[in-house]
């Protein structure tokens, strides 16, 4: 693959990107279900990878067709759409089982993103637990004190799936007046699915710059179809070289 189709397809993964992680992504409302979250953000994101595959396919038939004058082979074009198809389309299916494997870098990289904002609405919102009534809830108030006094590792456990569950477990142990405050909910929730988006989009990413290292490595081992006046050219020049073989051999006996 030469170093201009390969940079345009740097290019256009990352802009995609930019623009799913931004504008086209599904935004999350305290108002809706998580079912009704989940229906929109499945459909932008196939949208997303289809825009993506589409635009990633053009750049790579452009390249090989460049290089192939006489036609691309055919299984070099299904092999270019089965690497982006079963690649891209492998991790989304991989991500909506297995939602857990974008901690990876929502974790880190994510939660870097949400720092302050995240670590600020939980110091305002969090008060000190009341004292427990009993030997249980002592137990169980101990271990969520442990936990919410990391706020990192509180706001790395929430996910779009567990927030309303998540939320919950402060009730009765933050501030009344912003714990049922609709808008101090929302912000967070806008945290927690900013920080999920994150790991999604640097897994696309990943999955992305795999896949053109793949067909940058195959586009190099393309053999293209030869023309009618290539054969010929090729037959003369096989001949020349198989007579001037026989008059060397000649001259030598």
């Amino acid at each position: 693959m030469s170093s201009a189709y390969l940079y345009y397809e740097y290019i256009i993964l990352f802009i995609c990107i930019l623009f799913y992680s931004t504008f086209f992504s599904a935004s999350y409302s305290i108002k809706e279900s998580w079912n009704d979250y989940q229906n929109k953000d499945i459909a932008s994101s196939m949208t997303f990878l289809g825009v993506v595959i589409c635009f990633e396919l053009l750049v790579s038939y452009l390249d090989m067709n460049s290089q192939c004058k006489t036609g691309i082979p055919g299984m070099t074009i299904l092999y270019v759409i089965l690497v982006w198809v079963l690649l891209m389309g492998g991790i989304q299916i991989f991500m909506l089982s297995n939602p857990g494997i974008k901690s990876a870098f929502s974790d880190v990289i994510g939660y870097f993103v949400i720092y302050g904002k995240s670590n600020k609405i939980l110091s305002q919102l969090l008060t000190p637990l009341p004292k427990s009534q009993s030997e249980k809830k002592h137990k169980v108030d101990i271990y969520l004190s442990e936990i919410l006094g990391d706020k990192g590792l509180f706001i790395n456990s929430m996910v779009p799936g567990n927030f309303d569950k998540m939320w919950e477990t402060l009730d009765g142990r933050s501030n009344p007046i912003l714990y049922n405050d609709p808008g101090v909910k929302q912000e967070l929730l806008n945290c927690v699915v900013i920080r999920d988006r994150i790991g999604e989009c640097c897994w696309y990413a990943w999955t992305g710059i795999l896949c053109i290292s793949i067909l940058s490595l195959h586009a190099n081992t393309i053999t293209c179809p030869l023309s009618q006046a290539d054969i010929q050219q090729n037959a003369a020049t096989y001949a020349a070289t198989d007579i001037a073989s026989s008059a060397e051999a000649y001259v030598a006996d």
